[in-house]
């Protein structure tokens, strides 16, 4: 136990010494770092030492620089150590720093009197920074270049240590950061400093005309140095047009005048204009303005184009028009024929934007039977043929009509007067008509059981045949009629689906003399007819006989007809009362003494009338009163 303590206190004194010895050693409280400084700025090394016992100095590349704070007495004017010597202060100081300053610094103490070791700071390492030169584009301050045609631009800037870093940006100040290579490489008149080299290559385009690109250089030396250069850009591009129409009309209608304006854009501004309407020139001019004057419904969904041109090339824009345009039949609806239970299909096609309304009416049940554009009949017969009516409606443009017949084929049906007359030696003329669809084949004349009207006794008979409407007219002339050729006449007319006969009776007209009593009959009865109206005497006659419509009726005159009067061929008998009018047909008949009359359509009212006459000399009208039925 003795022992222990005993060693214990021995160990106790040698700590006690050290630690007596190890406060009086020199060392280091601030040591040198690392430090980067522009070229001709100051840069100072701080280096502080506690209990300084050696000479203190700085190294540079492990060369002792001296002892002397005022280091320009080793040769080293721009070198000093700064700082309080009792507070152990040996900052190295260099100012104006050159390039010639980079290297590696050491604070270094010596031993000391009482052998206080010497003492070696750490390494520190003064980088001189050198800010570049101002870049240069070597393409000078404007470029003259093409729409698409790629183009390389260079940016040098020297003498940047570190070399420089080089960046470019766009007319508006973005970075750009594609299509750039940089380059670098040491100066040849100073390796420590570098020059460097960017590409830039871009495709000019219509938006980088008359912009500024600039070539931005810089380096951890530059601080905020705005080094740059910049180039103006003139590009030259092939028109870029728009197409547009003046007014901008909501809606164009058929019959408007438009003009268009083809605005553009281009370098050179020297353009030539074309104008198409769907790939047909219709203007080759200077003038970027077309005129379409009362556009037409051709025009509707046609292209207008416009190409403008210049040295560089050429460009193109089209517009499609939509119009509105009042409706018209593309073909008008046309009547037709239909056999039998046959199928028929009528068409109303009719053009117009917007699009139409259609409406099939049939004419017989004024009933709406379709709306589509076409309509198809099935089994045509009677109760579906006759007439049918389209009608299309275009809003904003009102309606459109047509109207169609579908016509049945059928038998001839004949319709002819039963009675014709014919004076005797004279020619006598009867006509036959016969409806049908098609028309008669055949039209057959035949007199008393014989065919007549053949090139077989043409001496006697001609037959001419005329087509009308929905049928076809016989004309029979017997030449220089006999009295045994008055009678009844048979007309026959037939074609692939029948025929129909009718008998029509020939009568003979009657001829009376003596002009001059017809001229002291006429003065009767003009005198008559003046004293009657004067009176106002007659209105109405009793009814002498009653007959249908169309029946032939005997009317005798109160003022009996001489036999010297000539009774025309043509009259028209009115009511005395002349709040009604009547016009009746008299079919020639020169009767003396009495005219046998026939009503055209209605029923004969009991009446008086009028007879009116007229003739020759002077086609003088002279009437004639008080003729009753």
């Amino acid at each position: 136990m003795r022992r222990l303590k005993m060693t214990m206190f021995y160990m106790w004194l040698l700590v006690a010494d050290i630690s007596k010895v190890s406060s009086f050693e020199q060392s280091f409280d601030i040591e040198p770092e690392d430090k980067s400084v522009v070229v001709d700025k100051a840069a100072t090394l701080p280096c502080k030492v506690s209990n300084l016992a050696g000479q203190l100095q700085w190294t540079k590349d492990d060369f002792a620089l001296g002892t002397n704070r005022n280091l320009s007495y080793h040769g080293y004017p721009r070198y000093t150590m700064t700082g309080n010597d009792e507070m152990g202060e040996y900052n190295l100081k260099l100012d104006p720093v050159t390039l010639d300053d980079e290297g590696v610094y050491q604070c270094q103490v010596g031993t000391g009197k009482r052998d206080e070791p010497a003492i070696r700071s750490k390494k520190a390492t003064l980088t001189v920074l050198v800010p570049p030169d101002h870049p240069r584009i070597l393409q000078g301050e404007i470029v003259y270049t093409t729409e698409d045609v790629p183009l390389e631009l260079e940016c040098v800037s020297e003498g940047g240590k570190p070399p420089a870093e080089l960046t470019w940006t766009d007319g508006s100040g973005n970075p750009i950061v594609d299509g750039i290579k940089t380059y670098i490489e040491a100066m040849s008149i100073d390796p420590r400093r570098s020059l460097t080299k960017s590409v830039l290559t871009i495709t000019p385009k219509m938006e980088h005309h008359n912009t500024t690109i600039r070539c931005h250089a810089h380096n951890k030396g530059s601080e905020h140095k705005k080094l740059h250069a910049k180039i103006t850009m003139n590009v030259k591009y092939a028109p870029k047009i728009e197409l547009v129409m003046i007014g901008s009309p909501k809606k164009l209608v058929e019959g408007m005048n438009i003009q268009f304006l083809c605005k553009t854009k281009a370098n050179p501004a020297d353009v030539v204009y074309k104008w198409f309407v769907n790939d047909q020139v219709v203007l080759s001019e200077e003038s970027n303005e077309m005129w379409l004057m009362n556009i037409s419904r051709r025009l509707h969904h046609s292209y207008v184009k416009c190409e403008a041109q210049n040295s560089v090339g050429k460009a193109e824009v089209q517009q499609r028009l939509s119009m509105l345009y009042k409706p018209i039949f593309r073909n008008k609806p046309e009547s037709l024929q239909a056999e039998p239970g046959s199928t028929v299909k009528l068409s109303c096609d009719v053009d117009s934007n917007p699009p139409p309304t259609v409406e099939w009416t049939n004419e017989k049940t004024k009933k709406v039977v379709s709306t589509s554009s076409n309509l198809t009949l099935y089994s045509v017969g009677p109760k579906n043929a006759g007439v049918y009516h389209c009608k299309t409606t275009t809003q904003g443009f009102g309606e459109l009509h047509a109207e169609v017949s579908v016509i049945l084929r059928t038998a001839p049906v004949i319709e002819s007067p039963a009675v014709q007359f014919s004076y005797l030696f004279m020619p006598a003329h009867l006509e036959c008509f016969a409806r049908s669809v098609p028309p008669p084949e055949r039209m057959i004349w035949s007199f008393q059981g014989n065919v007549i009207g053949t090139p077989y006794d043409s001496s006697h008979y001609t037959v001419v045949e005329d087509l009308i409407e929905n049928g076809m007219r016989s004309t029979l002339t017997v030449k220089n009629i006999r009295e045994d050729q008055f009678g009844y006449y048979n007309c026959t007319a037939s074609n692939y689906y029948g025929s129909d006969s009718m008998m029509i009776k020939l009568i003979k007209k009657l001829v009376c003399a003596s002009s001059g009593m017809v001229v002291i009959f006429i003065i009767m009865m003009i005198a008559k007819l003046m004293h009657n109206r004067n009176k106002n005497a007659i209105k109405k006659a009793a009814l002498s006989s009653s007959a249908a419509a169309g029946e032939i009726l005997p009317i005798t005159p109160t003022a009996v007809i001489p036999e010297t009067a000539v009774i025309p061929e043509t009259a028209e008998i009115a009511p005395i009362d002349d709040t009604e009018m009547h016009v009746i047909n008299i079919y020639p008949n020169r009767m003396c003494g009495k005219v046998e009359l026939a009503e055209t359509s209605g029923r004969v009212e009991a009446e008086v009338y009028d007879y009116t006459v007229s003739f020759n000399p002077g086609n003088i009208v002279y009437p004639i009163r008080e003729t009753t039925i």
